[in-house]
């Protein structure tokens, strides 16, 4: 495991995931998504100690993994 000073130089960014937890009003991305790459995450990093994770959405754009998102369906295109 990398000490707090290490993970503050990284940064994971992953897209979002079609797969998400269906549970009402806001809930962090990170818990959020839950496609493959989002369970690993939380299995491999489940205090948010090795790296700051970032998403890309369609719905939310570029933000923190930590930020409260609600429920949606969308998808980027042309």
């Amino acid at each position: 495991m990398s000490s707090p000073s290490t993970s503050t130089r990284r940064l994971l960014i992953l897209a979002c995931a079609a797969t998400k937890r269906h549970d009402p009003g806001l809930i962090p991305a990170y818990i959020r998504y839950d496609g493959p790459i989002w369970r690993t995450l939380r299995a491999t990093d489940p205090d948010g100690t090795r790296a700051r994770v970032a998403f890309l959405s369609a719905h939310y754009g570029f933000r923190d993994a930590a930020t409260p998102i609600a429920d949606y369906d969308a998808r980027l295109g042309a």
